[in-house]
């Protein structure tokens, strides 16, 4: 079964009022999706997205980081009806990172 996430490639997204970013989705190689965020140039906004492979995630569930510089686009996809936040928390070195599945409209 393909990830959700996969459906989301191209998706745009407004921050404020500035340009709408780009969400962008690739693979880490224990094969989970990495989602980026891009500007309306093609250059990377932010890294949204993290990989643990020792954290275990449920069907079309993804690690997020929704602290410092991606703390306002976290704000704008949790507002979002792509994802729903499963209040599961994973803390790793000084970090804590969301779990969140993806939910297609």
């Amino acid at each position: 079964m393909t990830h959700l996430a996969y459906k989301l490639e191209g998706s745009k997204y407004n921050l404020g009022g500035e340009e709408p970013l780009v969400m962008m989705v690739s693979t880490y190689g224990n094969d989970r999706p990495a989602i980026v965020l891009m500007d309306e140039v093609g250059l990377p906004y932010c890294k949204f997205t993290i990989n643990l492979p020792e954290v275990p995630l449920g069907p079309d569930e993804i690690l997020v980081k929704t602290c410092d510089e991606n703390a306002d686009v976290a704000e704008m996809l949790r507002a979002s009806s792509a994802f729903k936040d499963t209040l599961r928390r994973v803390k790793s070195g000084f970090n804590t990172y969301e779990i969140w599945k993806v939910e297609l409209p």
